[in-house]
Protein backbone atom coordinates (compact mmCIF):
# COMPACT_ATOMS: atom_id res chain seq x y z
CA UNK A 1 0.00 0.00 0.00
CA UNK A 2 0.90 3.90 0.10
CA UNK A 3 1.43 3.99 3.67
CA UNK A 4 3.76 0.96 3.01
CA UNK A 5 6.24 2.41 0.52
CA UNK A 6 6.24 5.87 2.26
CA UNK A 7 8.16 3.95 4.98
CA UNK A 8 10.68 2.87 2.92
CA UNK A 9 10.92 6.01 0.93
CA UNK A 10 9.15 9.37 2.84
CA UNK A 11 9.74 11.86 0.86
CA UNK A 12 8.16 10.26 -1.86
CA UNK A 13 4.84 9.16 -0.78
CA UNK A 14 4.14 10.84 2.49
CA UNK A 15 2.55 14.01 0.92
CA UNK A 16 0.24 11.48 -0.93
CA UNK A 17 -0.58 9.48 2.23
CA UNK A 18 -1.19 12.36 3.94
CA UNK A 19 -3.43 14.16 0.71
CA UNK A 20 -5.65 11.05 0.48
CA UNK A 21 -6.08 10.54 4.19
CA UNK A 22 -7.58 14.36 4.35
CA UNK A 23 -9.42 13.73 1.11
CA UNK A 24 -11.20 10.24 3.16
CA UNK A 25 -11.51 13.03 6.40
CA UNK A 26 -13.38 15.09 4.23
CA UNK A 27 -15.53 13.32 1.22
CA UNK A 28 -15.98 9.58 2.95
CA UNK A 29 -15.69 10.17 6.98
CA UNK A 30 -16.99 13.60 7.16
CA UNK A 31 -14.53 14.45 9.90
CA UNK A 32 -13.48 17.58 9.95
CA UNK A 33 -11.72 17.24 13.01
CA UNK A 34 -8.25 16.92 11.89
CA UNK A 35 -8.51 16.96 8.22
CA UNK A 36 -7.29 21.31 8.05
CA UNK A 37 -3.94 19.54 9.84
CA UNK A 38 -3.92 16.93 7.14
CA UNK A 39 -4.09 19.08 4.08
CA UNK A 40 -1.67 21.41 5.43
CA UNK A 41 1.05 18.82 6.64
CA UNK A 42 0.53 17.30 2.74
CA UNK A 43 1.06 20.87 1.35
CA UNK A 44 4.27 21.12 3.44
CA UNK A 45 5.42 18.10 2.48
CA UNK A 46 5.23 18.22 -0.97
CA UNK A 47 6.88 21.85 -0.99
CA UNK A 48 9.41 20.45 1.39
CA UNK A 49 10.46 17.63 -1.36
CA UNK A 50 9.94 20.09 -4.27
CA UNK A 51 6.84 18.19 -5.44
CA UNK A 52 5.21 21.77 -7.13
CA UNK A 53 2.91 19.74 -9.26
CA UNK A 54 1.61 17.87 -6.11
CA UNK A 55 1.56 20.72 -3.48
CA UNK A 56 -1.14 22.31 -6.23
CA UNK A 57 -3.03 19.61 -6.36
CA UNK A 58 -2.57 19.37 -2.65
CA UNK A 59 -3.84 23.40 -2.11
CA UNK A 60 -6.58 23.16 -4.73
CA UNK A 61 -8.22 19.75 -2.75
CA UNK A 62 -7.85 21.91 0.59
CA UNK A 63 -9.49 24.80 -1.15
CA UNK A 64 -12.47 23.08 -1.92
CA UNK A 65 -12.27 22.07 1.66
CA UNK A 66 -12.06 25.59 3.09
CA UNK A 67 -14.65 26.34 0.82
CA UNK A 68 -17.11 24.02 1.97
CA UNK A 69 -16.66 24.89 5.92
CA UNK A 70 -17.33 28.48 4.66
CA UNK A 71 -13.52 30.02 5.05
CA UNK A 72 -13.54 31.76 1.40
CA UNK A 73 -10.58 34.24 2.31
CA UNK A 74 -8.14 30.59 2.49
CA UNK A 75 -9.76 28.84 0.07
CA UNK A 76 -8.78 31.93 -2.53
CA UNK A 77 -5.29 31.88 -1.22
CA UNK A 78 -4.97 28.09 -1.33
CA UNK A 79 -6.50 28.32 -5.16
CA UNK A 80 -4.12 31.43 -5.93
CA UNK A 81 -0.87 29.23 -4.29
CA UNK A 82 -2.54 26.08 -6.97
CA UNK A 83 -2.55 28.63 -9.92
CA UNK A 84 1.33 30.09 -9.38
CA UNK A 85 2.38 26.22 -8.93
CA UNK A 86 0.60 25.50 -11.97
CA UNK A 87 1.68 27.99 -13.80
CA UNK A 88 5.27 26.98 -13.35
CA UNK A 89 5.05 23.86 -13.95
CA UNK A 90 3.53 24.95 -17.28
CA UNK A 91 0.22 23.02 -17.16
CA UNK A 92 -1.76 26.09 -18.57
CA UNK A 93 -5.26 24.06 -18.84
CA UNK A 94 -4.69 24.26 -14.69
CA UNK A 95 -4.19 27.70 -14.45
CA UNK A 96 -7.13 28.80 -16.50
CA UNK A 97 -9.33 26.19 -14.80
CA UNK A 98 -7.80 27.59 -10.97
CA UNK A 99 -8.25 31.16 -11.99
CA UNK A 100 -12.55 29.93 -12.95
CA UNK A 101 -12.85 28.83 -9.53
CA UNK A 102 -11.67 32.24 -8.09
CA UNK A 103 -14.62 34.41 -9.92
CA UNK A 104 -16.53 36.12 -7.39
CA UNK A 105 -19.26 34.71 -9.06
CA UNK A 106 -18.54 31.34 -8.51
CA UNK A 107 -17.34 31.73 -4.87
CA UNK A 108 -20.62 33.41 -3.92
CA UNK A 109 -23.39 31.40 -6.19
CA UNK A 110 -21.24 27.91 -5.67
CA UNK A 111 -18.85 25.76 -8.03
CA UNK A 112 -19.56 22.55 -8.21
CA UNK A 113 -16.83 22.05 -10.25
CA UNK A 114 -14.15 22.63 -7.31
Amino acid sequence: TLSQWSSFCMHNFENKVLLLKAERNFAIDGDAGNTDSLYRDSINSARQHKFANEEAIACELAASFYLHNNDTETAISLLTKARNLYQTWGAVALVEIAESKMDPWSMLFGNNNI
